[in-house]
């Protein structure tokens, strides 16, 4: 055994014997050293240097950065010496108590810093029972090993492995004490990013779960038998492990890649997993096997959850499909063990908990639905919990607004009560922020959407005739972007020296859900690369122009850091390869139920393809290696979501190569009267979730579960409340909208009701006194550049009470009170809004549709209408982020703005409010809409939000009788 191994394994061993309290390093180490008669004459000078020289992924950097990570979050007070979690000053305790000099602090402050709230868990919850103990953690067999592979097989940094291992500990520590005396069943939420890594989050929960004493598992995996045994994969390689597999996977090219123990748990003082489920079984009735399923105490006398019986006692693991009838076995053969299962510690995990789970029968309609009150997937989780009742449950959404928050019904039963867990966002994560400009204007490539982007108008091959010129070939085009991109993935592995490696690399065509459309669209693409001429001629001329003008400069604004050749003749020798490696296999994949066989196991080989799929594709299964998409499926808005999270995940080495192809223009509704601009839609929705992610993160203080729901907006429950006879008990009756921004979108659809608040906006207007400013100057982005443009607007004051009285009267779509809480706000009845007047600014705008009012009324400025995409019943956005800039700096709310005339600075006040007004249509053809943004100025009231009930008796109750007085 070398130097570096030998001492590395004492200071583990050190770490691991401190536990949840640092102490003297160098005593510890040297303690350690003397049970293992090793000699180690400086271990802090060896430990110092060894990690200035080690990077984030070796094993002592994990193992250091492990342990101080845990202790900046400890919430023992023995040690603690009254510093708080997370701080500067809790960092420096554990110092003092490691007895580290100073010069090692700088360098773990700069390599290791203390985790900022961004970082962490957002965690909302009920009061808990604190049972998780320094013990547990301690003696953690499985998460040891999870976290070992997960840094030494999957190459994890320290820092991701240490973010999971604190999210994961927020998850565990709220469960019951699988050993206590109390029998309770808690439920919760984690709230994760589209394809970012949910599997392997739940993983880690799994085994800090099973070190603690949970000894029955239940997973539930989706609804497709693909998602099921993808997940049963991956949970039998990243934690059973080869000792307790046999032979499911002995012949798999990737059995080196599974975790080994290093012989039988049970037999090195632990336990065993004993799986019911395997990679290509789903749960079946055990008849005669049923003893397999029995829970049976070693020691007699004691409950089956003492901690003695627990401690060897095997763990059973199911993954099975969300789907009844396999639900309904497996809650059949429970009721056949005739121990009682009160005393069995159970974790059943619900991936995707948004999708089959919840109840959608409305109970007022079960006469009619002959006395059926719960949807037969939602009835069978519910019987299982029932069966057993010790059961955690625990639910895994990427949608913050899902479902499970807005169903009165399902707060029996699958609301999460006890705590929701929304995770932060993962380092490496390609997401949504990542394709669009949302807070800025960069110009050429540093812009997300033209670097990654691609209009698709027209004919999928082109030919056709849009505005007056000929379409473009947008099919071929995506093919071209996807070889190029894999010829730089080969360039990279070669020049690398082997840090980069692309076991897949994947294009996903999706443009319907109908396998007849999906076998058409596949012939065409298959027709589009056969033809494409990549081996001489046309098409690599393409192909060089394509490099040339797409993908070198958008590498120089976005992946500067990887190896890239400088011209095409460079890139030239790896297309041969590339081509190669697309068609030693078939290079075009259907994926649906139709074709199973092209359906591919990127576990179990190399996958370079085109996958062209639907329904398989548009939730949970994960397509590795996906780096060009072509997308133009038309749905409805409910669902978008979950199609949109193909594009998101983890994109290691390649970021930059990543092209988006996306119908700006699809057919949509009756006939296909209507056009929906996709990437617009999407925007709106990524808006809402955003919004409502912020939301919960300003008011999280204090705030419960049960405070959720009422903060949701309206336009986001896209199942309406279906229990007709209840409502929420919690409301909110009043909030603080100090410094921040208001803008609603769901303006009335009827045209007489519009017309009504066309006459309110002229009322204001008309007190306004419009009159027009130029703001030149730009805008300062997040990376610290200048962009934007200048601005013209129509501007003039109102005063507070005005404001008021407009939306007080201002009508939104179903006459919904979509702003009763700026309106209560603004009366001061808690505090002083700390606003004066309101400055109304109307943007002035070259590219416009006509102008409102149409005619000319006396006082009233005409005002350009602008153009906003509808996405379903309300528009996107209304405001810019230019706009917003301005208004924030009138109102000192923030500076990113910097003006170069004095026109902003003349209406700059901190007491003032700011109106972004829009008169908008998304076409033509349509009447106008009212439209604005309010910004309100900073105040000095100290609440943020109060909550009242409507049923003060039943104060802990989520859902209460509706009462005559709310009817």
């Amino acid at each position: 055994m070398n130097e570096e191994v030998k001492f590395g394994d004492l200071i583990r061993k050190a770490l691991d014997q401190m536990g949840d309290k640092p102490n003297d390093l160098a005593k510890v180490i040297g303690y350690t050293a003397d049970i293992q008669e090793v000699e180690f004459p400086e271990p802090i000078k060896w430990l110092t240097s060894n990690l200035k020289m080690a990077d984030a992924n070796s094993a002592i950097f994990h193992a250091v950065g492990l342990a101080l990570r845990k202790w900046d979050r400890s919430e023992d007070g023995n040690w603690t010496n009254g510093t708080i979690p997370f701080s500067e000053e809790r960092r420096i305790r554990i110092y003092q108590r490691l007895a580290l000099h100073e010069e090692v602090h700088a360098f773990m402050d700069e390599r290791m810093p203390v985790f900022q709230e961004a970082d962490r868990a957002l965690v909302i919850a009920e009061e808990h029972e604190k049972w998780y103990s320094e013990r547990i953690l301690r003696d953690g067999f499985y998460w040891k090993a999870y976290s070992g592979y997960l840094q030494a097989t999957k190459k994890w940094d320290e820092d991701s492995v240490a973010k999971l291992d604190e999210s994961t500990d927020e998850v565990v520590l709220r469960l019951s004490d699988p050993c206590g005396n109390k029998v309770y069943s808690s439920k919760g939420l984690v709230v994760g990013y589209v394809q970012s890594g949910k599997t392997a989050h739940f993983s880690g929960v799994l085994a800090k779960a099973a070190d603690a004493g949970y000894r029955f598992i239940i997973v539930l995996a989706g609804t497709l038998d693909i998602l099921r045994s993808q997940t049963q994969r991956r949970l039998d390689k990243e934690i059973v492990g080869k000792e307790l597999l046999v032979s499911d996977y002995g012949q798999d090219s990737d059995w080196h890649e599974f975790v080994s123990h290093e012989g039988i748990p049970s037999e090195m003082g632990s336990f065993d997993w004993e799986r019911l489920t395997g990679p290509k079984e789903d749960y079946k009735e055990l008849n005669l096997a049923i003893k397999a399923l029995e829970f049976k105490s070693k020691i007699s006398g004691k409950p089956y959850n003492d901690p003695e019986n627990l401690r060897t006692s095997p763990l059973r693991i199911i993954v099975i499909k969300k789907i009844p009838k396999v639900m309904a076995r497996l809650a059949r053969d429970l009721a056949k063990i005739k121990q009682k299962l009160a005393h069995v510690p159970t974790l059943i995990v619900d991936d995707e908990s948004d999708q089959a789970s919840i109840n959608t029968i409305d109970p007022t309609k079960a006469k009619r639905d002959n006395g059926k009150t719960r949807t037969e997937t939602n009835k069978e989780i519910v019987n299982l919990l029932k069966a057993l009742p010790r059961a955690q449950y625990l639910g895994y959404t990427a949608t913050p607004f899902a479902n499970v928050f807005v169903d009165p019904n399902d707060t029996e039963d699958l609301f999460p009560k006890d705590f929701i867990i929304s995770l932060p966002r993962p380092n490496g994560y390609m997401g949504v922020m990542d394709f669009y400009d949302f807070d800025v204007e960069p110009e050429g490539f540093e812009s997300n959407k033209n670097a990654f982007v691609r209009d698709v108008f027209g004919e999928d091959c082109g030919g056709d005739t849009i505005q007056g010129k000929k379409n473009p070939n947008h099919l071929q085009r995506a093919i071209d972007s996807f070889v190029i991109a894999g010829a730089i993935k080969l360039y990279r592995e070669h020049h690398s020296g082997k840090k980069l490696f692309f076991k897949h690399h994947t294009m996903l065509v999706h443009h319907s859900v109908r396998n007849a459309d999906q076998d058409i669209l596949a012939e065409k693409v298959r027709a589009e690369f056969d033809n494409a001429g990549y081996h001489a001629g046309k098409g690599v001329s393409r192909l060089e122009s394509l490099f040339s003008s797409d993908f070198l400069p958008v590498t120089q604004a976005k992946g500067k850091q990887f190896p890239m050749p400088n011209s095409f003749k460079e890139l030239a020798p790896f297309i041969g390869p590339c081509l190669a490696k697309l068609t030693q296999q078939k290079t075009v994949l259907i994926v649906n139920g139709e074709n199973k066989d092209d359906t591919p196991d990127f576990d179990k080989g190399s996958v370079w393809a085109i996958l062209v799929g639907g329904a398989k594709l548009s939730r949970g299964y994960t397509v590795e290696g996906l780096t060009t998409t072509y997308f133009r499926r038309v749905s409805s808005t409910t669902d978008t979501l979950m199609q949109m999270g193909r594009w998101f995940g983890y994109r290691s080495g390649y970021i930059d190569l990543v092209r988006l192809f996306i119908g700006r223009d699809e057919p949509f509704g009756n006939k296909g009267k209507v056009r929906l601009d996709l990437y617009e839609a999407f925007k709106a929705i990524c808006r809402d979730e955003e919004k409502f992610r912020d939301e919960i993160k300003k008011y999280k203080d204090g705030l419960t579960p049960k405070q959720i729901p009422p903060l949701v907006p309206s336009h986001l429950t896209t199942l309406r409340p279906t229990a007709k006879n209840k409502m929420y008990n919690a409301y909110i009756i009043f909030k603080n909208f100090s410094g921040n921004w208001s803008e609603s979108t769901l303006a009335p659809s009827d045209q007489k009701v519009s017309q009504k608040n066309e006459e309110l906006a002229k009322q204001l207007l008309k007190l306004a006194n419009l009159h027009e400013y130029q703001f030149l100057g730009k805008k300062v982005g997040k990376d610290g550049k200048l962009d934007g443009s200048d601005t013209k607007a129509f501007c003039g004051l109102v005063k507070n009470e005005d404001m008021q009285d407009f939306l007080q009267h201002y009508q939104w779509r179903d006459a919904r009170p979509i702003m009763q809480h700026e309106i209560e706000f603004l009366k001061g009845t808690e505090g002083d809004p700390g606003i004066d007047d309101w400055l109304v600014i109307a943007p002035i705008v070259a590219e416009k549709r006509g102008y409102w009012p149409k005619v000319k009324a006396a006082g009233i400025a005409q005002i350009p209408i602008q153009h906003r995409t509808k996405v379903g019943v309300r528009f996107g956005a209304y405001s810019t982020s230019s706009h917003r800039a301005i208004a924030e700096y009138i109102s000192c709310t923030s500076d990113t703005f910097r003006p170069s005339n004095n026109e902003a600075d003349a209406l700059k006040n901190s007491r003032r409010a700011v109106m972004l007004f829009y008169p908008v249509n998304s076409d033509p053809s349509e009447f106008v809409s009212i439209g604005f943004s309010l910004l309100f100025p900073i105040n000095k009231i100290q609440r943020k939000i109060q909550y009242s009930v409507r049923d003060a008796s039943r104060k802990d109750e989520i859902v209460v009788p509706l009462s005559s007085s709310d009817s």
